[in-house]
């Protein structure tokens, strides 16, 4: 994918390769606080169902979307489940949300594949962005069951 400049020179949002683990890593240690390794992080780009784009103001990350190509059983055509788009709060309401966001569809459109994510009513900042990017709330009784492992075998 090539970079998508959103305002200037040092401004850009671009797909991770398998390579940049590292900066994969310092993405979710800064987003999430969280220490993941990079041998997983290389194997998780190494898998094109896997999509990372990061938003970079002066080469440091400031933002991050992650989606998964989903196959689907009675389609031919995949879908994109956009699982996180995020921005760092010190860079919020300046358009990069809206470039990640518009990265996710470029990146759909190269396989005429629709994009969806999930968020909840009660998220109204969420809900108010994707609207305003043409998202149409659907099914809006869903439930999200989740069935977390416990660590039984």
């Amino acid at each position: 994918m090539r970079s998508v400049r959103w305002t200037g020179m040092n401004e850009c949002v671009r797909k991770l390769d398998p390579g940049e683990a590292a900066t994969a890593a310092a993405l979710i240690q800064s987003f999430h606080s969280r220490a993941v390794s990079e041998a997983h992080l290389s194997n998780l780009l190494s898998d094109s169902a896997n999509v990372l784009l990061v938003a970079e103001l002066a080469a440091q990350v400031v933002g991050f979307a992650y989606a998964h190509w989903l196959d689907r059983l009675a389609r031919e055509r995949q879908h994109l489940f956009l699982y996180e788009i995020e921005v760092d709060s010190r860079h919020q309401r300046k358009g990069i949300g809206r470039e990640l966001m518009n990265a996710i569809l470029v990146e759909a459109r190269s396989k005429q594949a629709d994009v969806f994510v999930f968020t909840n009513h009660s998220n109204a900042r969420a809900v108010s962005f994707y609207e305003s990017m043409g998202g149409v709330a659907k099914n809006g009784d869903d439930l999200l069951f989740v069935y977390q492992y416990d660590g039984a075998t």
